[in-house]
């Protein structure tokens, strides 16, 4: 469980933070669309999902697996969060 900063009051799911790091595309369609990227990346096909976002569906495929990844590693004690795949 997080904590907000500086306080005791546990965060919100919303206020959390992603247990991966956004590219700014994926924070733009967080922005464009006004819901969790996990949300609008998950319903129907992959196919569906990148019509729907105006984006390619491999990148939405790509998406799904990183943040299955973060969130299947991010179970285990410690919690650390995903690395990025790019500063490796």
């Amino acid at each position: 469980m997080e904590l907000a900063k500086y306080t005791r009051e546990p965060l919100t799911y919303a206020e959390a933070p992603a247990p991966y790091h956004k590219t700014p595309l994926m924070k733009y369609i967080e922005l464009k669309f006004g819901d969790k990227l996990e949300h609008l990346i998950s319903d129907g096909t992959v196919r569906e999902a990148g019509k729907r976002l105006g984006i390619d569906y491999s990148t939405i495929s790509k998406w799904r697996k990183l943040i299955s990844d973060a969130l299947f590693f991010n179970q285990f004690e410690g919690g650390e969060k995903c690395p990025d795949p790019k500063r490796e």
